[in-house]
């Protein structure tokens, strides 16, 4: 079992050495093998790969993440741009079906509807978690269909 030091350590250059996070306003803490993220991160892509950097640590019991989006002024868009962005890119979006829908409030981006296989909730969400303006996303899609045998 790896010590609260060595997992901070480990913790921390994931951060430092994964290219897709800018952490230079992230803390890290860990107490009895707990890790705490807080501080804020210009924008949602890099708060998605900085939980995925904390999940490839072995040895972490449990994880809070207390990161924030602040979002830079050059990236900041009203609800509405967002939600036109959003719309538009599950429309051009060739193996998404028709009928998703998106709603936002401050950044917060709710998709519903449904699509036939799990590939497309998460082909859905990554194409929005990935548009200027998007603090966070609530993938609300249903999956129809279930894989025989699963």
């Amino acid at each position: 079992m790896k010590s609260d030091l060595q997992l901070h350590v480990d913790v921390a250059e994931a951060l430092r050495f994964d290219p897709r996070v800018d952490d230079s306003h992230v803390s890290v803490a860990v107490s009895d093998g707990v890790v705490t993220l807080t501080g804020t991160v210009p924008g949602y892509p890099d708060l998605l790969a900085a939980r995925e950097a904390v999940k490839r640590i072995s040895g972490v019991r449990a994880f809070a993440d207390d990161v924030c989006v602040e979002l830079p002024a050059s990236r900041r868009r009203d609800d509405t741009d967002i939600a036109r962005a959003a719309a538009d890119v599950l429309t051009w979006h060739s193996t998404l079906p028709d009928g998703l829908r998106v709603e936002v409030h401050g950044g917060l981006v709710t998709i519903e509807g449904e699509v036939d296989f799990e590939h497309q909730r998460g082909e859905a969400f990554a194409a929005i978690s990935r548009l200027a303006g998007v603090r966070a996303v609530d993938n609300q899609i249903t999956v129809a269909r279930v894989k025989a045998g699963a």
